[in-house]
């Protein structure tokens, strides 16, 4: 199943590290999409400009019919292409 941006929210910030730094963005997203999937570069690319680097996705996917959980954390972003690394 593909990356389905209308089930991507965001639901809130966290804390600059430094002074005059963008604060990090937290999105909640939820898919039948194994994490696997989730997992690969490029899945959330069609949100690219969404997010940038050091945002965090909670995403709830599916092992058949039990739903798993886990971080991501964007590390990179460009225009055409967008890696996570997953964190749980």
């Amino acid at each position: 199943m593909p990356y389905t941006p209308s089930s991507l929210v965001a639901i809130g910030f966290g804390p600059a590290l430094t002074a005059g730094q963008r604060r990090s963005q937290l999105f909640f997203y939820r898919t039948a999409d194994a994490q696997a999937t989730i997992a690969e570069a490029d899945y959330f690319l069609p949100s690219v400009d969404v997010f940038d680097t050091g945002d965090v996705i909670i995403a709830v996917g599916a092992s058949g019919a039990t739903e798993t959980l886990t971080f991501y954390v964007v590390q990179t972003r460009t225009a055409t292409g967008i890696t996570t690394s997953k964190q749980i």
